[in-house]
Formats: C-alpha cells, sequence, structure tokens
C-alpha cells in the first residue's frame, strides 16, 4: 500500500513538474508561439467565420478589406467583371516573389509599385472600358469553392458580375480529390458549403489549432491566462492526436495492408501527383465539380459572359513544345471535353482561353524560364503578359 502511495505521488509530482515545465516554456516563448496567429478580432472574425463555409480564405496577413476579395476598379452600372481562381488571380494583389525559394517567402506582402505590373494593367484597363473588376482569386481554390464563393459573393456582398473569368488550374485535379471531396456538404441536392479543414497531421488549409490559439490570445489581456489556456489546449491537442493518428493507421492497415498505413497530407507534391497518375474515377469526379460551378454561374441571369482561363505548368509546356513527351495530363482538355459534352446546355456564353493552345500557335510567348521555383506559377513580367492576354480577349 505505502509503495503504490509513493508511485502515485511521485507520479502527480512528476506531472505538476512537467506541467511547470511546459508552462514556463511557453511563457518565455510567448511572443514566438502566437507569431503566425490572427492578431486582429475583425479579422478574426471573418476567417473563423468564412472558413466554415470556404474551406478557407485568404491568408492572414492580407488586408481586411481584402480576405476575400479585392476591388480593383469599382463596379459600375455595367460591364462589371469578377475574376475568381486560384493563386494565379491572387497574384495581380499579392505578387509572387521572382526569387523565392519556397512557398514560405512565395507571396510579397507588402508589395511595391514596381511588384503590381499585373494590378497596374487591369486598373488602366478598366479605366479606358469604363469597367468594374472585382479580383476573387484565393490560394488553391478549385470549382467546389468558386461555386459557393460565387454565392457567398452575391448574398453576403452583393456582387452580381456580368462577366465572369474564371481561372482553372492544373492542380485543381488534385485540390478537388484529395482536399475538399470529404468537406463538401449539399443542401436540397445543392452544394452551400465546403467544410474547413480538420487533420491528424499539418495539412494545407487545416486552421483549427491557429483558430484555436488565435482566439485564446485575443479573449484576454493577462499574459498568465493566455499562456494557461494555450498550454492546456496545446496538451489535449498533442494527447488526441496521438491516439486517433495511431487509431487510424492501424484501422488502415487492418483495412488496406501495411502500404495504407500513411495519412494523406496533400501536400504540393501529392496534389501534382494526380496529373501524373490519374485514374477515370478521379477525373470524372472532377468533371462534375466543374460542371456544377459552371451550370450554377451559367444560371445567374445576371452574367452575361463567362471566360475559362487554363495554362500549362512547366511539365506541361514542355510537351507543347514537343522538347519532351510524357503522360502529364493538361487540365485543358478536360475543361474542352465538358464543354464540348455540355455544348447544348452552356452555348455561347462560355469561352475558353486555353493557353496550352495560344502556345501552341506561338511558341515565342512564353518559355521554360518563365516559372519561379515551383515551376507552377510565373514570374511577374510573364504574369502581366497572361493577364494582358486574358483582357484581350474580353469585350
Amino acid at each position: 500500500m505505502k509503495n503504490i502511495f509513493l508511485v502515485t505521488a511521485s507520479s502527480l509530482v512528476g506531472l505538476l513538474l512537467g506541467y511547470i515545465f511546459f508552462f514556463t516554456i511557453y511563457y518565455i516563448n510567448f511572443e514566438n508561439k502566437i507569431k503566425n496567429t490572427i492578431t486582429s478580432q475583425e479579422k478574426f472574425v471573418v476567417i473563423n467565420k468564412y472558413n466554415k463555409i470556404l474551406n478557407h480564405i485568404r491568408p492572414e496577413y492580407s488586408k481586411y478589406s481584402e480576405l476575400i476579395f479585392s476591388t480593383i476598379s469599382a463596379f459600375k452600372d455595367s460591364d462589371n467583371i469578377l475574376l475568381q481562381g486560384d493563386s494565379w488571380f491572387m497574384q495581380i494583389n499579392y505578387p509572387a516573389n521572382d526569387k523565392a525559394k519556397s512557398y514560405k517567402d512565395v507571396n510579397i506582402i507588402h508589395p511595391t509599385d514596381n511588384d503590381l505590373g499585373s494590378l497596374k494593367y487591369i486598373q488602366e484597363w478598366s479605366k479606358s472600358k469604363n469597367a468594374g473588376v472585382i479580383n476573387a482569386g484565393t490560394g488553391s481554390y478549385s470549382p467546389s469553392l468558386m461555386s459557393v464563393q460565387l454565392e457567398v459573393l452575391e448574398k453576403d456582398f452583393g456582387i452580381k458580375p456580368n462577366i465572369l473569368i474564371a481561372y482553372i488550374d492544373q492542380t485543381d485535379l488534385g485540390d478537388e480529390n484529395c482536399r475538399y471531396k470529404n468537406n463538401i456538404i449539399y443542401k436540397n441536392n445543392k452544394l452551400t458549403k465546403v467544410n474547413a479543414t480538420k487533420t491528424l497531421t499539418k495539412q494545407a488549409f487545416d486552421y483549427t489549432r491557429m483558430l484555436k490559439i488565435s482566439e485564446i490570445n485575443l479573449s484576454s489581456n493577462s499574459k498568465i491566462t493566455k499562456v494557461f489556456k494555450i498550454v492546456n489546449y496545446e496538451l489535449e491537442f498533442e494527447f488526441t492526436k496521438f491516439f486517433k493518428k495511431n487509431y487510424f493507421k492501424v484501422s488502415n492497415i487492418l483495412t488496406g495492408g501495411w502500404s495504407n498505413r500513411k495519412i494523406k497530407k496533400c501536400n504540393v507534391g501529392e496534389i501534382l501527383s494526380y496529373l501524373g497518375k490519374a485514374n477515370p474515377n478521379e477525373i470524372n469526379y472532377f468533371k462534375s465539380s466543374l460542371e456544377e460551378y459552371l451550370t450554377r454561374a451559367k444560371n445567374k441571369e445576371y452574367i452575361k459572359e463567362i471566360y475559362l482561363v487554363s495554362f500549362p505548368h512547366l511539365k506541361n509546356l514542355k510537351n507543347i513544345i514537343e522538347e519532351e513527351q510524357n503522360n502529364y495530363t493538361n487540365i485543358s482538355d478536360i475543361i474542352d471535353e465538358v464543354l464540348e459534352k455540355k455544348n447544348n446546355e452552356f452555348d455561347q456564353k462560355f469561352v475558353h482561353i486555353n493557353f496550352s493552345e495560344i502556345i501552341k500557335n506561338n511558341k515565342n510567348l512564353f518559355g521554360y524560364k518563365d516559372y519561379i521555383f515551383d515551376n507552377i506559377h510565373l514570374k511577374q513580367s510573364q504574369h502581366k503578359l497572361f493577364i494582358k492576354e486574358i483582357f484581350s480577349k474580353v469585350r
């Protein structure tokens, strides 16, 4: 009995000392612990609300007024353009760093005038055409998220464009299948939201932990109280993650064997892998997501013209210029298949600005050195050319 008491007491003392140790470390390094959290109550409210509807919105470093969209030129009585898509269009307001070595420093958070060539071009174009332009491009947005975003922009912000320009990226195939497929929510057979990502690993756009720590940090003025709540949350989070993660792995092994033990992280490499090994089911799922988005856009009475834009990544470009032949899927071809299949339904409202075809007819327009480190996004001067080509085809 005495030994049991000593072991119990020793364990409790050990746990207490361990807790005090963690508390002290967090207290000393508090500023580092909250460095990448949301520091504005206004931003927290917006991000917390729309992450539950749109899976994610623009990063916390974005201006408060630009977390969901940016007004490039105020909407007029007519000729109003909405840009939707992923980081390719977000680059207009938050340009890519030509010299970036990784995604940690890829976006220029505080761009200079020299960095904003694409934005300036659109501003000048809209002024000459007396047109309004709103850019809702957001990193990793693909058709499902764009479909829901279209509703949010209309219902919550009164945005009703008569011209829609939608960028469909090569990575959208992987995004739809890996990131969003299990998060889509339907109500009355209509896609209404894409739930926030909640995973057991550090997956892109899983803001669960960041939002909770942000909430704690914003809810109290006392540093001791903040640290106490954050330490408790972190311990609970790691404890839960450990058991859920291992339970998930064991379940996967029992159902699919040892090779099935890994948990999908849906990182860039995994997203791109869908282009190299896409199976018919994955392609058909992407097609259905694209069709759903296009049907929703077409049914908006205020939208009179819809331009779909696609651009090759470096691997696609090598196929086009015929230096390299591979089986890498080109999303442009899938878009054409969808438009051809739905020819009677989609009629003349849709135009595909297919840069794969444009480059095939003018192989000097873009080259292998026009991409930044990831071989996916364009450098600034080439991005301006990309934007210029798009707007030259809009009436």
